[in-house]
């Protein structure tokens, strides 16, 4: 899969109160074709969630809500956005915990971009079948509405 090739571009959220970790995501991904959005807490990123990203980066450890909460939240509110978090210490209950509130994984901080491209490219497939999903939920309801009119 070549991010690049795909039409609207993969948005992929990053939640982290590390300006210096915001910044090495995007240089990471942004290259590979993925569009950045970016938010320095959770809160920020609940606040500004529309347009719905396909994917969300979001660290465990944040001032104010963790990204354990931000991830809980999302899913209570059915969104489904594929979320994977970040921490510097990761074990089992770590690994537990983000399993609980929904998230797709947990990724060690600090992470290569050899780490982090495999990782998140189940998600980003996932994202995308959500995506035709929607799409093609849309096209039905646009075709029902025309038949009806």
């Amino acid at each position: 899969m070549n991010p690049a090739d795909i039409n609207p571009p993969i948005t992929v959220l990053v939640v982290d109160d590390s300006v210096s970790v915001r910044k090495a995501l995007e240089r990471i991904l942004a290259p590979q074709g993925y569009l950045i959005r970016m938010a320095d807490s959770a809160e920020s990123a609940l606040e500004n969630l529309e347009p719905l990203p396909d994917l969300v980066l979001a660290d465990i450890l944040m001032p104010g809500m963790s990204g354990l909460e931000l991830t809980r939240i999302m899913s209570d509110r059915g969104l489904n956005v594929p979320v994977m978090l970040m921490s510097g210490i990761v074990d089992e209950v770590t690994q537990r915990d983000a399993q609980a509130a929904g998230a797709r994984g947990v990724l060690r901080k600090p992470f290569t971009p050899a780490e982090l491209l495999p990782a998140i490219e189940p998600q980003v497939m996932a994202a995308l079948d959500a995506r035709a999903q929607r799409d093609g939920a849309l096209t039905q309801l646009d075709d029902l509405a025309r038949r009806t009119a």
